[in-house]
């Protein structure tokens, strides 16, 4: 066996290290002394049997790279030190501590995106702005269904000419009130901000940040710090290392749209596995990192991530992604057209072996990630086959905790976690979140999202997914949106023993579901736009809300069953519901607050243990959560048809933008609308431009001719005249 200390006498630098680690046949093992080590490990194609790299007493493995550099006064306010042309930094470090690129708004940690502005004051900003090129514009997508970034490299007669970078699988449309620029000099006036000259090599700060002289500088130019890659005869093992500030991946590297979900992936990472087997990563730690922290691409299988923490990191904390080749059906979106078939309907499951599988996630720390990167998770899954997340915390995210692209290839298990203070920054997803948009979803029709067609889509659901997905004995708590959401189509899910408080459990477009044993207080059981055949069962639930069942178009012909449940505190028109009409369900009264210490006294409900997550770690405050009133949307019926306003319910049915305007639920037999071309399921936004904000709307404005009305219909914005 070699066994050595690293640095040592022949070995000082990472890169040696890994040219000595190549010529290894037999056994290895190297303890890594404490310390800061620059540079990138790179394991290829290793020879040896098993490797172990081990930091019993710590060491950082880093992407910052430091020297000195003079401080001079250069007026304005301002200090100059040259450091060189060409280094095009983008996060820096001045005395170990992290500093802001030159921004407008300026920064506020806990603002949304660090702090917003509309598109149209943002143009004002700079009009005086002679060069353009080498700024970013940051904006939250149209949905805010993430963020969605932009080069801008000059100036037309419109404004800022805008490059997108890509980070969207759902078009680069941007929120014209969320967003913000960076990069342009004329925006460098506050202490804890710099720029820096890429021409002339000069780095700028504010005066009153820093005394003139000698100062230490931080370039943070790495994004891959650990790579293993063609790693199928080794088994390595990782313990003890953190892995700190590296790059920001968002415009260094490219962006790739997969398939059909929402996202768009960046495959940059810190720890970056690929093709490899046998792999455990233990102890580490992942802080101030600019791409993902750990990715796992393609032919990997039997990675195991044990008691790893992830905080403070700019996109997502493990990526687990498998090539498109491995499905047999790779379309994605064409802008908002989902089109696809079952050209093969006996070519089922993977089509390739360029996927993940056999991955093991556990007692693992998930906080304050997606800094930059909204459309971001702790754990997000896409195009593999078993994955386990187990006693996980992870809170304090922009987006959904734990994220599920598509249902191939399934197997999936998350337990015992704990989910809280997710969806910060987006809308319209839960801390879990999943899509199912697998072969079958837009059969006969691609711009069917209500659920239409079941019983001829449903032969072909599981062609894409191998096993069941197992949602089991997590804590998920919020207070918008909901809380354990299977999107679009998600199937094969067994959904058991969650507690769920303030959001809920959805159930979009999708077959065999399985809902059973959960507590929900709170927040409903929503239904949205169920297929025929459905075959779901919902059953021995606790549900602790007004309105504990909110179904969105039930199709014709579904099976969904509803029995045995137990809901309290229900307001009565609830149990006249369709979905309960001949099902044993029981209706009783609970004090919320009090209600998890009597779990036992419901009949038919088995108490499960309310601990959760990784031990010792955070717990949500569950005194500060405000409770959903579900139903909260205010009917409107009057000559011009029936309306509701626009909830979060109504809002993710229809996939709105927000939760402003008035939803059409019929059009009045006589009604003005008709001759606009209004029709149910219609939202409408604004009149003339003036936006239609709810229940107050006065209905006589739209009686009259030359009136602009815009609405929102299938997914696009769309101007009506008359």
């Amino acid at each position: 066996m070699a066994k050595i200390t690293f640095p040592n006498d022949n070995l000082h630098t990472l890169d040696e290290l890994s040219a000595w680690l190549h010529r290894q046949t037999e056994e290895t093992s190297v303890e890594i002394q404490p310390g800061t080590y620059y540079g990138t490990l790179q394991l290829e194609g290793l020879e040896c049997p098993s490797l172990l790299l081990s930091a019993p007493e710590g060491a950082v493995f880093t992407g910052c790279r430091e020297f000195s550099a003079d401080f001079m006064p250069c007026g304005g306010g301002k200090l100059a030190a040259h450091i060189g042309a060409g280094l095009c930094p983008e996060r820096l470090k001045i005395d170990d501590h992290m500093k802001t690129l030159a921004r407008y708004p300026k920064y506020n940690r806990d603002a949304l995106l660090g702090g917003v502005t509309d598109y149209a004051d943002l143009c004002r900003r700079i009009q005086d702005e002679k060069d353009l090129s080498g700024a970013y514009l940051h904006g939250l997508h149209e949905h805010e269904w993430g963020s969605n970034d932009y080069f801008i490299t000059g100036r037309d007669e419109k404004g800022p000419i805008l490059e997108w970078v890509g980070n969207n699988n759902r078009g680069s449309g941007f929120k014209k009130d969320c967003v913000y620029i960076e990069n342009l000099p004329s925006l460098l006036t506050e202490p804890d901000e710099w720029y820096y000259d890429r021409d002339a090599g000069t780095l700028y700060v504010m005066e009153e940040a820093l005394a003139p002289g000698e100062h230490r500088i931080g370039i943070l130019d790495r994004l891959c710090l650990l790579s293993i890659q063609n790693c199928m005869r080794t088994q390595i093992t990782v313990q003890g290392i953190c892995f700190t500030d590296t790059d920001r991946s968002t415009f260094q590297s490219p962006w790739e749209r997969y398939l059909r979900s929402d996202w768009a992936f960046n495959h940059s990472s810190t720890v970056d596995i690929r093709g490899s087997a046998n792999i455990r990563l233990q102890d580490c730690r992942f802080e101030n990192l600019g791409s993902n922290g750990i990715g796992i691409f393609g032919q990997c299988k039997d990675i195991s991530i044990d008691s790893c923490d992830f905080r403070s990191c700019l996109t997502n904390g493990i990526l687990i992604l498998g090539d498109p080749d491995a499905t047999y059906c790779t379309s994605a979106w064409e802008g908002e057209h989902h089109i696809t078939q079952m050209e093969a309907p006996g070519q089922t499951g993977p089509a390739s072996e360029n996927y993940p599988r056999g991955i093991a996630i556990a007692s693992c720390y998930f906080y304050n990630l997606g800094m930059e990167d909204k459309q971001s998770a702790g754990v997000c899954i896409s195009l593999a086959l078993r994955v386990t997340v187990d006693r996980c915390t992870l809170h304090h995210l922009p987006r959904a905790g734990v994220n599920i692209c598509e249902n191939a290839f399934g197997g999936h298990t998350v337990s015992n976690c704990d989910l809280f203070d997710c969806v910060r920054e987006t809308g319209d997803h839960g801390p879990f979140n999943s899509w199912g948009r697998d072969r079958f979803w837009t059969l006969r029709d691609a711009d069917d999202r209500t659920g239409k067609f079941g019983l001829e889509k449903k032969p072909y659901v599981l062609a894409d997914m191998l096993e069941p997905n197992v949602i089991r004995h997590n804590r998920v708590v919020g207070n918008r949106g909901f809380g354990i959401d299977l999107d679009d189509g998600s199937s094969n899910y067994l959904i058991e023993n969650n507690l769920c408080i303030g959001v809920g459990i959805k159930l979009r477009e999708g077959f065999y579901r399985t809902v059973r044993n959960n507590v929900l207080i709170g927040a409903p059981l929503d239904l949205h736009a169920t297929f025929a055949g459905n075959d779901d069962v919902i059953a021995h639930n606790i549900v602790c809300n007004k309105v504990p069942l909110r179904p969105i178009l039930l199709n014709r012909g579904y099976t969904t069953r509803v029995e045995h449940n137990i809901f309290l505190n229900t307001v009565p028109k609830a149990k006249r519901q369709k979905l309960l009409h001949g099902r044993e369900n029981s209706f009783d009264t609970a004090d919320a607050h009090t209600l998890l210490d009597h779990l036992g006294e419901h009949p038919g409900f088995t108490p499960f243990p309310l601990e959760f997550g990784k031990p010792g770690a955070a717990q949500p405050k569950l005194t500060q959560i405000a409770l959903q009133t579900s139903g909260s949307s205010w009917h409107i019926r009057n000559r011009f048809g029936k309306f509701s306003t626009v909830d979060e319910q109504i809002r993710s049915y229809t996939g709105a933008p927000g939760t402003s305007g008035l939803y059409v639920l019929h059009v009045g037999l006589f009604s003005p609308l008709r001759r606009y071309g209004v029709q149910p399921e219609d939202i409408l936004l604004a009149l003339d431009g003036e936006q239609i904000k709810g229940a107050d709307f006065d209905f006589t404005r739209l009686s009259g001719r030359g009136h602009q009305l815009t609405l929102f219909r299938k997914n696009q914005t769309c101007i009506l005249n008359r």
